[in-house]
Formats: structure tokens, sequence, C-alpha cells
């Protein structure tokens, strides 16, 4: 299980992303918001795009402390398209979540193609 080193302490009301290590979604992080400090390792925080088994209240978890991080920066203030080189390592939001990839192809000076690097997508690549 990958996890990062801390370098920041996050209060109750902060805005955070959450590493999931679910099979299928290990690498991917998720919008929450911190609902309480539990102990010296602990989080509890509540999901902004994820939802209990019933959907009827986003999802409440326990998280160690190494598993949330902050929110980037706003995209449309920090990011330009022209930046960007083939090959680069990125962050892409797809599915309710974040995911690591990078950029696979550059087809005009604002347009990419972006692969993601899923744990199902190899599993199922190696099993046939």
């Amino acid at each position: 299980m990958k996890t990062q080193q801390i370098t920041k302490l996050f209060q109750k009301g902060d805005e955070v992303e959450v590493a999931s290590h679910k099979i299928g979604f290990i690498d991917s992080y998720y919008e929450a918001t911190i609902v309480s400090i539990e102990n010296t390792y602990h989080y509890k925080i509540k999901y902004k795009t994820l939802l209990t088994d019933d959907e009827s209240a986003p999802l409440e978890e326990l998280v160690t402390i190494g598993e949330v991080r902050p929110v980037p920066p706003h995209q449309l203030e920090t990011m330009s398209g022209n930046r960007f080189r083939l090959y680069d390592k990125v962050d892409v939001f797809s599915n309710d979540g974040c995911w690591f990839g990078f950029i696979s192809g550059i087809m005009e000076k604002s347009t990419m193609s972006i692969s993601l690097q899923l744990e199902i997508t190899l599993h199922t690549l190696l099993m046939r």
C-alpha cells in the first residue's frame, strides 16, 4: 500500500482528497471534507462524490492521515495546455475522482490524449 509523506495536518472542515486502496481504484483520489479528528493517526471524512451503498447520503469513513492530501489549486488558474509534453505524468479527474496517468498523445495545442494506468484495466489485459 502506497502512502504519502505527511507534510500537513488538517483541521475539521478542511477540503481534502482521500486515496483509495480498493481493488480497481488503487491510486485514485476522491474529494472529501474532514468531519473530525478521531485520534493522532485518523480522520473521519465525508466524501463529496461517493455515496453509501443505498445511495441515500454521502459516504463517511475513517481514514489514516497518510491517505489524505490537500486539494489541488483551481486548474483553470494554474494550468495551460501548452505546458504539457508527451509522456508527462498527470493527475486527471475522471469517474468522480482523480487518477494518475500520462500524456500519450498531443493532437493539437489544446487537445491531448491521456492514458490512465488503472489497475482493473491492466489486470484485464494480462488475463487475455
